[in-house]
């Protein structure tokens, strides 16, 4: 493979599109999940970003009455 394959193929595997959980960073080796608040370490989250999670009870949104739902 030439540099210029190289470089091309480097290119497209950079900008496909990928799906799965987003987690932040929390200093070196933790992870906090986005979804359910959990904290991982770097191999833990890659591991619970293949299993299916929700949000904690009580922060969700659906919860108790929303303003908008009579209207």
């Amino acid at each position: 493979m030439t540099t210029v394959s190289k470089a091309v193929t480097m290119q497209r595997s950079r900008n496909d599109e990928v799906i799965g959980k987003v987690f932040i960073a929390l200093g070196n080796w933790m992870r906090q999940c986005l979804i359910c608040d959990g904290v991982f370490t770097k191999r833990g989250a890659a591991a619970h970003a293949d299993a299916v999670c929700h949000p904690p009870k009580g922060n969700s949104e659906l919860d108790g009455e929303n303003q908008y739902a009579n209207r």
